[in-house]
Parts: structure tokens; C-alpha cells; sequence
């Protein structure tokens, strides 16, 4: 017989955590230009997404159902859940659609649901609010603050090649594995703070890419310190030139501090960006907390 106390819990547990059981837990990231398809089941009513993208771009974002049943319903929120705009103008079988939204903060999310049949207007995207299944495709255009549109359908630049002109060659699973492009359009870019100590944060999970610009002349000398203070992830730090060339790249890995110095060859604005990097990642990932000193000609 179930203990009086243990029907308690469970009962304060379902009033705490409503959304467990059939809002979407995960939220998969997603790309300028992607085309993805997906399908709202029984176990699943509401899917999210994170489209990553930097702040200030224009997005249109477009919801197609697959077949006649499905009545899809939107809504775009900022990184933190608000809701910026609901989006079900159109009955079951049509697809929605939102044009030329100017975003204000970076990776925004997409929740996606279904409406009743026949509803449309302002149908709340949340725990249990599908009324109908089915597949979809989402598609996302995109135009970049420096004017650059991605299209929906639209594949990313393929990589460089290594910087001696030889063609990248399978890898056999022996030797380094190299590190995959890290996309600065998503990046939360400020003014470096120069000969003062900086502190940053990044998450275990999402995106997060911070980015410190300085403006210096050529043959300046710069020296760094990068020191992670707390957590357990894995950081790597990069120094881009104005015209995005990499002129300095480090990572902590094992180690937990490092500290260079170097002459930057040409004069403009540089951005140091800090990520995080998934070489030998932990088991149980923290968030991750660093400090950055960046000197000009000490």
C-alpha cells in the first residue's frame, strides 16, 4: 500500500514540473538557411528550437505541414522564453508563416505546436496545447546585420582547406582531430576592457561564444591571460583580425591558465573570441566561469 506522505509528493511534484511529460525537453539547434523537418506524435506535443544567429538580424521563419491534419501553430521567444510574437493565422493543412522580424537578442527559440481544428488567432504554445499532430518542415531565412541574406535551402560554406593549399583527407581515428568551425554570427561581441582583468561565464549546454573587440596599429604587441576559474569545460580562445583572419589560437584543455604574447600585423579592430570546445568533453559538464587580461604593448 502506497504511503499517505508519497501521494503528497507526487502530487507537489505534478503541480511543480506540469510540462514533464509531454513538452519537448531538448532544444536542437538550428542553422540560417536550414530546412528541417520533424513530426508532432503523441509523446511530443511541442518541439522547440534554437535558431543560432546573431542579434540585430531579420528573420523569416516558415512552418509547412505535411499533409492535412496538422493545423501548426509558432511562437519566437528570445533566449530567455519570452515570447515575442504567436504566430496561427491559417487553418489545418497551410502553412504559417512569419516574414522580416528584427530580432533584438541573440539565438532566439522556435516552439512549435498544433492548434484545434479550424482555430487560428492567438493559440498559447505550452504544456499539452496541441490539439493536432503531424509532420512539418521548418525552413529559415535569415539577413545578417552586415546585409548578408541566407536563404532557406541555403548549405553553409564548405571548409577552408589547411593553409599549406593541400585537400583535407579523411581522418583515420590516429593523430589530432582538429576542431569544427565556430560561427561568430552568434557571438555576444563588446568592448575589451584592455590592461584590466575580464570575467566571462560559459554555459555546459547552447551556444554561448563571447567575443572582446580592441583597435590596435600594426606591430602592436599583445599579451594575454586566460585563466579558467571555475568548471569543467573545455575553453578555446581565438584572436580574429578585422578582415577574419586567425591570428592567434589556444585552448584549455587539461591545463587551466595560459598566458602569450605576440605582434598583430596589421591595423584595425581585432576581436578575441572564448568558446567552448568539444575536445575530450567532461562527463558531467559545468558551467564555466574564466578571467581575461589583454595588454597592449605591456
Amino acid at each position: 500500500m502506497q504511503h499517505p506522505s508519497a501521494k503528497l509528493i507526487i502530487l507537489v511534484l505534478l503541480f511543480l514540473f506540469p510540462f514533464t511529460s509531454s513538452f519537448a525537453q531538448s532544444s536542437p539547434t538550428l542553422q540560417c538557411g536550414q530546412i528541417f523537418e520533424a513530426e508532432l506524435i503523441s509523446k511530443v506535443k511541442v518541439q522547440s528550437y534554437t535558431i543560432q544567429v546573431g542579434a540585430g538580424a531579420t528573420l523569416t521563419i516558415r512552418v509547412e505541414p505535411i499533409g492535412s491534419t496538422l493545423n501548426p501553430v509558432f511562437s519566437l521567444r528570445d533566449a530567455s522564453n519570452d515570447e515575442i510574437v504567436n504566430v496561427n493565422n491559417e487553418v489545418e493543412g497551410l502553412a504559417e508563416q512569419l516574414k522580416d522580424v528584427v530580432i533584438s537578442s541573440s539565438n532566439p527559440v522556435i516552439w512549435i505546436g498544433g492548434a484545434g481544428k479550424g482555430r487560428t488567432g492567438n493559440w498559447p504554445v505550452g504544456n499539452d496545447s496541441s490539439q493536432s499532430l503531424g509532420a512539418y518542415t521548418l525552413s529559415i531565412t535569415c539577413t545578417l546585420r552586415d546585409g548578408t541574406i541566407i536563404k532557406a535551402g541555403d548549405s553553409a560554406p564548405p571548409p577552408q582547406p589547411p593553409g599549406n593549399g593541400s585537400s583535407a583527407v579523411p581522418f583515420s581515428g590516429v593523430g589530432f582531430p582538429g576542431l569544427a568551425p565556430v560561427d561568430f554570427a552568434a557571438a555576444t561581441i563588446k568592448p575589451a576592457t584592455l590592461n584590466a582583468p575580464i570575467i566571462g561565464a560559459v554555459a555546459p549546454e547552447g551556444i554561448t561564444i563571447l567575443g572582446y573587440t580592441f583597435d590596435a596599429a600594426a606591430t602592436d604587441n599583445l599579451a594575454l591571460s586566460f585563466t579558467r576559474l571555475s568548471g569543467n569545460l573545455n575553453l578555446g580562445l581565438v584572436v580574429l583580425s578585422g578582415d577574419n583572419k586567425v591570428v592567434f589560437q589556444a585552448s584549455l584543455v587539461t591545463s587551466s591558465e595560459l598566458t602569450t604574447k605576440f605582434t598583430l600585423p596589421t591595423a584595425g579592430t581585432y576581436t578575441i573570441g572564448i568558446f567552448r570546445i568539444d575536445l575530450l568533453p567532461p562527463d558531467a559538464p559545468e558551467a564555466t566561469a574564466f578571467q581575461l587580461t589583454a595588454t597592449l604593448n605591456p
